[in-house]
């Protein structure tokens, strides 16, 4: 693990007796220190320690760091782009040579700790990961969710001797009102930050550093630790960057894992799906409040894309938003409900953004807000999925409602084709166009769909009234029905639609 100055001047016995000076980095640069001699070729990059009397009067190499014994360094080092630590005199060059070597022990260890907890598969706990965090920055970690609900944290007891004792939580914490006042007030600003950063949260006492988790390329909540115990250090932040790093890969490990275990909410839905008994509680789950409704989804993959695999897809949509969306893998597919208040566009927005994130597409059925027909709606979804939706275009969220005829029209025709059902008075029209290079089925289309307005369609298809009024004469010998009658005009209307 590398070290900057600033961490080691912390950890130093005799850490009041240090001077930095030099660039300030707060970047974890430098490996374990070289003992310098005096001649030795100094290379940039490279951390060492040495006596200031041995260093050489010549501007100094840029890049490097220096550990040095003695006050007394030479000005050129001082404005020479070099990192410098000085002690004072009283103690070997090789003591301090030694000290720092047990501190890149002592953080080594730490950070070997840390990529255990990460890479074990058969138990991980994303506890266990945040209390390394907290004992090694000596204050609580909390993390919270998509929407800065908090989800879990770090709490400590002190004992006795006045010594902190650090313990993982995973329960709801009970905040108040005027927390989440402040959380919409800066989150619109710092959830779209990729690094780490002080929050301006504003809170008497409270200071937060904090770092938005992206693991999969979308924010999906926050990670912070705050100046509870003590005020913040320096070095602080460079250890807290370090851990940050591992954070992001453990919360994804986190939202993967949790797709093994159902949420009440998923598996509530898998009953309602396969039409089972329910309990009193899972029944409640589909209770809405005033204002609110229900809209049903399924989900696909976009071809041609690397879309995230389906069931860490399964996972990610439970972990994340559980008590807006109920999520089941049914019949090996991804469906689930969502939870809308009135005029709700924030929440299909977001669920839109996280789909065009993992290159998914979901079909939406109708509104709805009782569940006794909920196979009506998982159709309607499955159709517009599955027959409308542009799987390998830029559009995430197909719309049932915007595809309702396109059904009706698919429903007729499922037991007779479609050539027997369309009128034989346009299928003349058609045969006219081919022979004569007419465009009388593209007139016609046009005059219904504008209500048969001249004016309208005459605008839309750039020719003149008086010429259109002659179209329109001829296409009446051929077609011989009255366009006056609306069941004809219906009739007319669905036949040159199931044409396209």
């Amino acid at each position: 693990m590398k070290l900057n100055l600033e961490i080691i001047r912390t950890y130093l016995h005799n850490q009041n007796d240090c001077k930095c000076y030099g660039i300030e980095a707060r970047k974890l640069i430098f490996s374990r220190p070289l003992l310098y001699e005096p001649g030795m070729v100094l290379t940039p990059g490279k951390l060492y320690v040495a006596h200031s009397r041995d260093l050489p009067k010549s501007s100094p190499v840029t890049g490097i760091g220096v550990i040095c014994v003695g006050e007394r360094i030479h000005s050129a080092w001082i404005i020479g782009g070099v990192q410098l630590l000085c002690l004072k005199e009283g103690q070997s060059v090789l003591s301090v040579f030694n000290q720092v070597h047990s501190i890149f022990n002592y953080f080594d260890e730490w950070d070997e700790h840390l990529r255990d907890e990460l890479e074990n598969e058969a138990d991980f706990e994303i506890g266990r990961l945040m209390l390394l965090g907290s004992e090694m920055l000596e204050n609580p970690l909390g993390v919270a969710g998509q929407t800065l609900q908090p989800l879990f944290h770090v709490e400590y007891c002190t004992n006795s001797s006045g010594k902190h004792k650090f313990y993982f939580n995973s329960q709801p914490q009970n905040l108040d009102s005027s927390y989440f006042d402040l959380i919409k007030q800066v989150c619109g600003l710092e959830r779209s930050l990729r690094v780490p950063y002080m929050s301006t949260i504003d809170l008497p006492g409270k200071q937060y550093y904090c770092c938005n988790l992206y693991p999969m390329g979308y924010f999906v909540g926050c990670i912070s630790f705050g100046a509870d115990l003590r005020p913040f250090r320096e070095s602080d932040f460079p250890l807290a960057d370090h851990f940050f790093q591992y954070f992001q890969k453990a919360f994804f490990k986190y939202l993967r894992d949790n797709n093994q275990s159902q949420t009440p909410g998923a598996a509530a839905l898998q009953k309602l799906l396969r039409h089972e008994a329910m309990t009193e509680d899972e029944q409640k789950l589909f209770q809405l409040e005033s204002g609110e409704s229900w809209i049903f989804f399924k989900l696909r993959e976009k071809r041609g894309r690397r879309f995230l695999p389906r069931d860490y897809m399964y996972g990610t949509l439970n972990a994340l938003m559980p008590q807006n969306i109920y999520v089941a893998m049914f019949h090996k597919e991804i469906v689930g409900m969502i939870r809308l208040k009135e005029r709700d566009d924030d929440t299909l927005n977001a669920f839109g953004m996280m789909l065009e994130r993992m290159d998914y597409v979901a079909g939406l059925s109708h509104r709805f807000w009782e569940t006794d027909r909920i196979s009506d709606y998982l159709l309607q979804a499955h159709y517009v999925v599955e027959h409308c939706a542009n799987h390998s275009g830029e559009k995430v969220l197909y719309a049932f409602s915007d595809h309702t005829l396109d059904y009706l029209l698919h429903a007729c025709t499922s037991e007779m084709s479609i050539p027997s059902l369309i009128s034989r008075s346009i299928l003349s029209l058609a045969d006219h166009d081919r022979a004569k290079g007419t465009e009388y089925v593209k007139t016609l289309d046009t005059y219904l769909r504008n209500e048969m307005s001249i004016t309208k369609t005459a605008e839309i298809l750039f020719i003149h009234r008086s010429s259109l009024m002659k179209r329109l004469n001829k296409i009446q010998r051929i077609i011989a029905d009255d366009l006056e009658d609306p069941d004809v005009r219906l009739y007319y209307r669905l036949c040159l639609m199931l044409m396209k």
